[in-house]
């Protein structure tokens, strides 16, 4: 998580307020420096924290895994697409 976290301007952390491995991937994070945040879809994504944003690193604790997907969303009535992904190891 800490080299994700230092190559992303922002990491997007699909999961449940209880979990902790989902707090401790935004908690982690967060102490690198990189704006992180808890989401539990893609309708919790706030157009300000896209602002400046270049490369979104997005990631998931415990059950979030499974919702992890490409395509597009939208995002106050802006569809954005979603790209390519890479997947870090």
């Amino acid at each position: 998580m800490k080299q994700v976290a230092a190559e992303a301007d922002l990491v997007l952390v699909v999961g449940s307020d209880n979990s902790s491995n989902s707090n401790r991937l935004v908690e982690v994070s967060r102490n690198w420096g990189t704006a992180s945040h808890l989401i539990d879809s893609y309708k919790d994504i706030k157009p300000v924290w896209l602002e400046g944003v270049k490369r979104i690193a997005l990631t998931a604790g415990g059950f979030g895994a499974g919702v992890l997907g490409g395509g597009s969303c939208e995002v106050s009535g802006g569809k954005k697409d979603l790209g390519t992904w890479k997947s870090w190891k």
